[in-house]
């Protein structure tokens, strides 16, 4: 079953990634009064802050995975999650 919501998050993102931009965008949590929510919502909390909002959980996973491999992030000791919001 995960396996199949990966595969599914990742079919949305591919087909929303040229003809609905907004649906890929990752924002600021301090944009959050400009996004256009439908039915869902992610973010990214950094140490208990929600940082980083988006519609795509897909596009949540992509820059999760950039920052958890930049070396501030190794060093500091950052702790990063996804969280459904909506």
């Amino acid at each position: 079953m995960p396996l199949e919501n990966f595969y599914e998050e990742m079919l949305k993102y591919n087909k929303n990634m040229d003809s609905n931009p907004d649906y890929v965008k990752i924002y600021q949590y301090s944009e959050r009064d400009t996004m256009n929510i439908i039915d869902e919502l992610y973010g990214i909390v950094n140490n208990g802050t929600i940082t980083l909002l988006s519609t795509s959980f897909f596009s949540l996973l992509i820059e999760l995975t950039n920052l958890t491999n930049e070396e501030d992030t190794k060093k500091n000791g950052n702790k990063y999650d996804i969280v459904s919001l909506k």
